[in-house]
């Protein structure tokens, strides 16, 4: 390795500028990250009562005993097999909101040292970067495999149940 490595300015205008793209998009993913957590406390707040909010809305004016000889029975929204459903998926959702923290941790953490190393000339803070950088790309190139590699369990256990469950309807 050249330990003896420097940047040209134009090489320093560009990492500048990526670092200053990196801060912008860690900020859009914690945005985002804010809104899927937000979903998540919703659903399992409210994920149970929308069947009943759905039908109000739909008639404002509907008493509660009318709703049940209609045939909708509200002591149901709390049991039965799709119950626990709203609270399943906002778990669902914020292990996806904690899975996402990681990569633009990482990417704002690049963004924010690769601009100070440019800012003051620091040599450890572009070390810094560069190794939060590393960290985000290792991140997400773990991630896209096993994302494949479920997509292709998911894949043969579709062709497996559909060869199974149709050789069962005939």
């Amino acid at each position: 390795m050249n330990h003896n490595l420097t940047f040209s300015a134009q090489a320093q205008t560009m990492l500048k500028s990526a670092s200053s793209w990196a801060k912008f998009l860690a900020v859009l993913g914690f945005i985002n990250v804010f809104f899927v957590f937000t979903i998540a406390v919703g659903l399992m707040s409210f994920g149970t009562f929308l069947p009943y909010l759905g039908l109000l809305l739909q008639n404002p004016n509907l008493p509660t005993d009318q709703m049940n000889q209609a045939g909708f029975d509200i002591s149901s929204l709390s049991t039965g097999a799709y119950s626990y459903l709203p609270l399943v998926m906002g778990i669902i959702y914020i292990l996806i909101g904690i899975i996402y923290l990681f990569p633009i941790t990482h990417l704002f953490r690049f963004g924010s040292n690769a601009s100070a190393a440019i800012r003051t000339g620091n040599e450890i803070s572009l070390e810094k970067s560069m190794s939060h950088l590393k960290s985000h790309y290792k991140f997400l190139g773990m991630f896209i495999i096993i994302t494949f590699v479920v997509y292709i369990i998911l894949a043969v256990v579709g062709v497996i149940g559909g060869m199974f469950f149709g050789s069962q309807m005939m």
